[in-house]
């Protein structure tokens, strides 16, 4: 969990806000978009990346991660 809230916290603030607003507090992308002034393909984008970094942060040694 640790590595993941790390990866988290180190994202651009963008990818940051759009990635918390649909996997923890649930908003579509629709809704996302709506809120942030997005288009639905940006808050896509950004939820993918993020999703990315997560996975690549989760492969890489803990030692990066860990402080």
């Amino acid at each position: 969990l640790e590595v993941v809230e790390r990866a988290i916290r180190a994202m651009p603030e963008a990818r940051r806000r759009c990635f918390i607003m649909n996997r923890y507090e649930e908003l579509s992308y629709a809704e996302i978009a709506r809120r942030s002034g997005m288009s639905e393909t940006g808050v896509r984008g950004h939820v993918e990346r993020a999703l990315r970094d997560i996975s690549k942060a989760l492969e890489e040694p803990t030692s990066r991660w860990r402080k």
